[in-house]
């Protein structure tokens, strides 16, 4: 499950998150969020060079409040930072 992130805006080349990386990012977020959990990959429209990593997360109900949500966001991208730190800027989280 390894996933290809590229983004010549920032300066990277590419970087490939592992399969343990990019397992480990997803079960931060089933830890933080309950629903259910994809990883896809998304270019930036406006740089079409520019293609990041999507952990995208779909709410069970009842969702958190507004606020719990965004504290669980912060909390999932220092998490992010610490298991993929050559992926920074590059490793998106999408809650809906």
């Amino acid at each position: 499950m390894p996933s290809q992130a590229v983004n010549h805006w920032y300066g990277s080349d590419a970087y490939a998150l592992t399969t343990a990386e990019t397992t480990e990012l997803v079960e931060r977020a089933s830890q933080l969020f309950a629903g259910e959990i994809t990883v896809e990959e998304s270019v930036d429209p406006e740089c079409p060079t520019a293609i990041y990593v999507v952990v995208r997360v779909l709410l069970e109900e009842p969702r958190p409040s507004t606020d719990d949500i965004i504290d669980r966001e912060l909390r999932w991208h220092r998490e992010a930072a610490q298991i993929a730190p050559a992926a920074k800027g590059l490793v998106r989280l999408f809650v809906e």
